[in-house]
């Protein structure tokens, strides 16, 4: 079993990395989780929302926040959400990766937040940032965003050029870490231990 954690800015391809995933290896069974996939069902059942990409408008104290895309309000929800239970979110991807243990390659797509990095270090499991085109100021001072440069990455894939081209930059990652990796255990298994 191999994990690997991906980190970068909003669209530039983190989901689109494992649809390619699954056409470049479709004999290797992979999954995937995301550290906000707990926050996401969560709210989503509160408010009501069938799909992740309505826009809405909701109070905060007493700002008025219109055209709120349900991931950017996700992120508000997990900011204030660690600053109460740190481990929340790493403790919700551990349930789900130890849930995959039939699975070969386990990738985590939302690695956000240094507490987030330090686990993946801690574990050896490799972080992949995805690198595309200009990032807005408005998308780079979110929260949820100002440590994506921060996380002194593995590996760092361009995702500039076409879909073809991503792929291929994909392939020479993973084809790596799974050389370094020869299949063996790395990450998390059944006696996690967050500290």
């Amino acid at each position: 079993m191999t994990i690997i954690a991906l980190t970068g800015y909003p669209r530039v391809g983190k989901n689109t990395f494992v649809d390619i995933l699954k056409t470049i290896y479709p004999s290797i069974y992979i999954g995937e989780t995301a550290f906000a996939d707990r926050l996401k069902q969560l709210h989503m059942k509160k408010f009501g929302i069938a799909d992740i990409n309505t826009y809405h408008q909701y109070f905060h104290g007493d700002i008025l926040y219109n055209n709120v895309n349900l991931r950017d309000d996700i992120a508000l929800l997990s900011n204030e959400i660690l600053a109460g239970m740190p481990y929340f979110n790493i403790d919700n991807v551990v349930a789900d990766l130890i849930a995959m243990q039939s699975y070969n390659l386990k990738c985590i797509t939302d690695l956000r937040y240094p507490l987030e990095a330090e686990f993946a270090k801690r574990h050896n499991i490799p972080i992949i940032r995805i690198d595309r085109g200009h990032i807005s100021d408005a998308d780079r001072i979110k929260p949820w965003n100002t440590h994506v440069e921060t996380f002194n990455p593995r590996y760092v894939i361009d995702n500039n050029g076409t879909i073809q081209d991503y792929a291929n930059n994909i392939k020479q990652v993973v084809d790596q870490i799974l050389k370094e990796n020869n299949h063996k255990p790395n990450g998390v298994c059944n006696e996690y231990n967050r500290d």
